[in-house]
């Protein structure tokens, strides 16, 4: 059986046996939703710009169903401080754990999620953080009109060795024509980063293939802060079994 045909049985596979893909990465601003029990998921995803490219990997599993519980990586490729020399990279592991509050569906009130995690300081190379970073947010998402239009808001804080910076996004999901989504956010420091990367933001779609699998494509540039973030783009897949 050649590796196309092994890929395209895997995706089949999943939307047969999932039921729905939850998760928002690659876009910073998270959703109040869990994978759910018994299910796993995983979340991957590249992210490039001129100085490195980044490859996430981000699995979960529901032991119950308001509980969500991640652990993953990154690695990649990244210019070195000093020498700007291109050199592979290896960060991690990234763990975290997301417990629903409670949930609202065409509701004026959102449904409600907390979570909290550490990206520790493991690994090699310039993508490795300098120190073991450790975050809290409150996740809210607004289902309207049965997820025509999905709209999230988070705010949290990271905290380094010296001082806590906090964490806030806000982002959109419109569905504009049968699986494609319109999506959009503006953020202030991404809780998954040990520096300090002001504010940015994102635009881009969102294929929706299944319950189960959903594909992303966005574009971002930094818009505030001291050390602005340059362009990127990010491709992502999400699937859940």
């Amino acid at each position: 059986m050649t590796p196309q045909k092994i890929f395209t049985l895997l995706i089949i596979s999943l939307g047969l046996l999932s039921s729905r893909a939850e998760a928002i990465r690659p876009f910073v601003t998270d959703d109040a939703r869990v994978v759910g029990r018994n299910l796993a998921q995983l979340e991957t995803w590249v992210h490039v710009h001129s100085t490195n490219f980044q490859h996430w990997v981000l699995p979960a599993y529901g032991p119950t169903d308001w509980l969500e519980l991640s652990m993953g990586f990154l690695h990649g490729t990244a210019d070195h401080d000093a020498t700007k020399a291109r050199e592979y990279s290896l960060s991690g592991p990234l763990v975290q754990a997301k417990a629903l509050l409670f949930t609202r569906v065409d509701s004026l009130l959102p449904s409600l999620a907390l979570s909290g995690g550490s990206n520790f300081s493991g690994g090699f190379g310039a993508l490795r953080p300098q120190e073991t970073s450790p975050y809290g947010y409150l996740a809210m998402t607004w289902n309207i009109k049965k997820e025509l239009l999905l709209i999230h808001a988070n705010l949290g804080a990271v905290k380094a060795s010296t001082y806590v910076k906090s964490t806030w996004g806000i982002g959109a999901q419109l569905r504009i024509y049968q699986e494609w989504n319109a999506i959009a956010e503006i953020f202030s420091s991404d809780p998954y980063a040990d520096k300090d990367s002001g504010g940015a933001t994102q635009v881009g779609v969102r294929y929706i293939l299944s319950d189960a699998i959903q594909l992303d494509a966005s574009y971002g540039i930094g818009v505030w802060g001291r050390e602005r973030m340059p362009y990127w783009l990010t491709f992502g897949f999400r699937g859940v079994i």
